[in-house]
């Protein structure tokens, strides 16, 4: 963790509000907005919540819940933030989600001012995957016919968040500042799934395959989100049948799966 902060006792009543608001922003616009976009091609079988939420895996682990934060906030004496935080991260047993903390600070004692600026990074990798309580399914066949299961084999995501407040005393007023977050993920995985989708007979069809997808998803408090994703998947399908067999070769890919242009 990176910065300094100590926060003079007039304004923690005004500190704890600024970030009881920032909660709620995260909440409603940040988490709960990336998790309504979603990962396009594999719906709603794989939530981004199920590998991260910005709210309970990282605002939470950092700055506690309401219950925990007043115990550090509504208080008489001075308010050591980076002292606060350090300990809260060393308590929290998935801290390891944020990899980097930066607080900027600055009081203006004459106008009675202070603004901070918090900025949070970190990252996952495939270690989440073992604890992945979803499994994901994708659309690439024709529609008439089932998704695919797919088996989640390599994970990479970064995120960051930053988090600007203002405490304006003689005008007894909290202003947050232009919220930003960053979620960036990349995700390999593998199809191996028989489907009985023939109009006659009683084969099935074989599918063997992988899935490469990467999404990108940016928001501000200003213009909401802005995200572009994107998703490869080749597959080969075998059908046997009374010692005959047949196989076939599945390339499905979409540049921008979140656009209105059917993929291909």
């Amino acid at each position: 963790m990176t910065g300094s902060c100590l926060v003079p006792s007039d304004y923690n009543h005004y500190l704890q509000e600024a970030i009881s608001d920032l909660e709620l922003r995260i909440e409603e616009e940040v988490a709960y907005g990336l998790n309504s976009i979603g990962f396009a091609p594999l719906g709603v079988s794989f939530p981004v919540n199920s590998i991260l939420d910005l709210k309970s895996d990282v605002f939470e682990v950092l700055f506690g819940t309401s219950a925990e934060r007043n115990s550090w906030l509504n208080v008489t004496t001075d308010i050591d933030i980076v002292g606060e935080l350090t300990s809260n991260l060393a308590a929290a047993s998935v801290g390891e989600v944020i990899s980097d903390v930066d607080i900027q600070c600055s009081l203006n004692e004459t106008l009675q001012r202070l603004q901070i600026e918090f900025t949070l990074s970190g990252s996952l990798d495939d270690s989440v995957l073992t604890s992945l309580g979803v499994s994901p399914d994708i659309a690439v066949l024709p529609d008439s016919f089932p998704s695919l299961d797919v088996n989640l084999a390599t994970l990479e995501a970064t995120y960051d968040l930053i988090l600007p407040l203002t405490i304006d005393i003689p005008r007894k007023k909290v202003q947050l500042g232009e919220t930003k977050a960053n979620f960036n993920i990349s995700i390999g995985g593998e199809v191996a799934q028989s489907l009985s989708i023939l109009p006659t007979g009683d084969a099935a069809v074989s599918f063997a395959g992988s899935l490469d997808m990467n999404a990108v998803f940016s928001f501000s408090s200003i213009d909401s989100w802005v995200y572009n994703g994107n998703y490869l998947a080749s597959l080969s399908g075998e059908i046997e049948e009374g010692g005959a067999a047949a196989n076939l070769t599945l390339t499905a890919f979409d540049d921008d799966f979140f656009d209105d242009k059917p993929r291909k």
